[in-house]
């Protein structure tokens, strides 16, 4: 009896931790991106930072994930793949597209049984709590004041990420999307 409790219990523990392994790095992000149909991508040359304040995406909260020196990151790594694919830096006043970023974090806890996320009162067994992370790219014409394309990750984080490679990561891995393909 002892030797299949102590079985049901191992069995528990290597679950938890297989959960815990894919919630943290299975996948390191999840990279989607949408565009405006019609749009001569061609025509998109020059980009500017736009000063405009954005929302953190839908579901998170700005915080200590997305702050200044973040913001800073980001829009170091996206000026580089830029300039790497011969677009220009310029002014905001002479920019053919605008870049707005937007950023934040959310907290969750989840089962390690089902891996899904637990409700008040709902935890059965043991439950770990998983942050994760958002970075939004939403390309703006400033002259026909109209999106035309945004892309975005999600990445559960980690207190022993390294936040710099992290963010840069997500920035390269978001611009493989643009210009969209067939657009």
């Amino acid at each position: 009896m002892r030797n299949g409790k102590f079985n049901q219990l191992k069995r528990g523990l290597v679950l938890g931790c297989l959960l815990v392994g894919c919630l943290t790095g299975c996948k390191s992000f999840a990279v989607e991106s949408q565009y405006s149909t019609g749009t001569n991508y061609a025509e998109y040359k020059t980009f500017a930072f736009s000063h405009a304040a954005a929302q953190p995406p839908a579901g998170f909260t700005s915080g200590h994930l997305f702050n200044s020196i973040m913001q800073r990151r980001v829009r170091d790594e996206v000026t580089q793949v830029l300039y790497a694919r011969g677009y220009d830096l310029v002014p905001e006043s002479e920019a053919s597209f605008l870049i707005r970023i937007s950023g934040g974090g959310n907290e969750s806890v989840r089962s390690t049984a089902t891996g899904g996320v637990v409700g008040p009162g709902a935890v059965e067994g043991s439950a770990v709590v998983v942050d994760t992370g958002a970075l939004v790219l939403h390309f703006v014409d400033p002259k026909k004041k109209k999106f035309i394309w945004r892309g975005w990750a999600e990445s559960v984080m980690s207190p022993s990420d390294d936040m710099d490679k992290k963010a840069r990561e997500a920035v390269r891995l978001i611009l493989e999307a643009y210009p969209p393909k067939g657009a």
